[in-house]
């Protein structure tokens, strides 16, 4: 029985690794600024899921969860650290925009600005723009990440996106 679901276990995170990595990847990146951190961080989100699995658990929404792990070592990481990069230097091939959705940030300007005008956001708005719009994240899944209501992720982002096209403006 043991062995039955440790290999249930390895081919659920192995889709699992498949379908989210990249994404979880570009999340951590964008948040610490340094391609080995977050490798190490997306390592480490599987690891706990491997371990959350084996204790017996059941992960009922595997995105979510993945998310919320990488989210809560990122934090552990800059506790530790106590480290920031400017985002300013990052580049256009370090970051995709996940879709081309309605409010595509690239098309309000050149990819650098909207980077540089997101930094300067209230962490509230800078977050969920992150994981809306380079993380791909739906508005259902950043609530249930952040513990929020829906209605509060969706007024965040639109006041976010209000926010950003004032500073891009100005």
């Amino acid at each position: 029985m043991r062995k039955s679901r440790i290999n249930k276990n390895r081919v659920f995170l192995g889709s699992a690794y498949q379908s989210y990595s990249d994404d979880l990847f570009r999340y951590c990146f964008f948040k610490t600024s340094n391609p080995d951190t977050a490798k190490e961080i997306v390592q480490e989100t599987f690891m706990r899921a491997m371990q959350y699995l084996s204790n017996g658990n059941e992960i009922k929404n595997t995105k979510a969860f993945l998310f919320t792990t990488s989210r809560n070592l990122v934090i552990d990481w800059y506790k530790k650290k106590r480290y920031t990069k400017p985002i300013d230097e990052l580049t256009d091939a370090d970051i995709y925009p996940a879709s081309e959705k309605a409010y595509n940030l690239s098309s309000i300007v050149e990819k650098n600005e909207v980077l540089n005008a997101i930094d300067g956001l209230d962490s509230n708005y800078k977050e969920v723009l992150i994981m809306r719009y380079i993380s791909g994240l739906k508005i259902r899944e950043i609530a249930d990440l952040l513990k929020e209501n829906q209605s509060t992720i969706t007024m965040r982002i639109r006041r976010g996106i209000d926010k950003l096209k004032t500073l891009l403006s100005s």
